[in-house]
């Protein structure tokens, strides 16, 4: 089997308008750490283990309590980057319920989910073909994990990605048998207020 473990950046500092270079609060920081120790909890070893992240700042600094323990580098993946919205925090969550009905919808000129969910899932696979029955941990962004979520089971919808939405970080376990999707599993919440 492949594992996959996928983690959700923990939580954000967004008062820097620039979403690539957002750092985690100093609560995040400190919550990057229980996703760490899960994951060593896992038995995961360093001779069958890769270390990818998204290129957004936040999600490089959740997985690097992992990679330092180990030391391994993190490859970075502009695959993996979160949805490019461009809607004001209030018209997020309409935007979001908007989108999760139709992800072909392009709203505001940006990505559509079904865009996201093809560079994520494309480079998933490649991964998983790349790394066959060894360990892969992706740090990732809660939009862009969800329609990765959403492509192998379609029943995760918009409630199920609004029942995670203040989980940071989040990490989904998938499991593969060779290129063949078998499973997966939400196996940490780490919920905020």
């Amino acid at each position: 089997m492949t594992k996959v473990y996928f983690v959700r950046h923990a939580q954000t500092d967004y008062r820097n308008p620039i979403d690539k270079e957002r750092l985690l609060t100093k609560q995040g920081m400190q919550d990057r750490y229980k996703a760490r120790d899960y994951l060593l909890s896992t038995g995961i070893i360093k001779e069958t283990l890769h270390l990818y992240s998204s290129t957004f700042q936040r999600a490089i600094d959740t997985v690097q309590p992992i990679a330092d323990v180990f030391g391994l580098p993190i490859q970075l993946c502009e695959e993996f980057r979160e949805w490019s919205i461009l809607a004001s925090e209030e018209a997020y969550f309409d935007a979001c319920r908007h989108v999760w009905k139709d992800f072909t919808f392009r709203l505001n000129g940006c990505e559509t989910l079904e865009e996201v969910q093809q560079r994520n899932v494309n480079k998933l696979l490649e991964l998983v073909k790349l790394h066959q029955e060894e360990t892969v941990v992706i740090g990732s962004h809660g939009t862009a994990l969800s329609t990765v979520i959403h492509y192998f089971d379609p029943d995760f919808q918009y409630e199920d990605f609004m029942r995670i939405i203040d989980c940071k970080p989040w990490i989904v376990y998938f499991e593969f048998n060779c290129d063949t999707f078998v499973t997966y599993k939400e196996v940490f919440h780490n919920y905020i207020s």
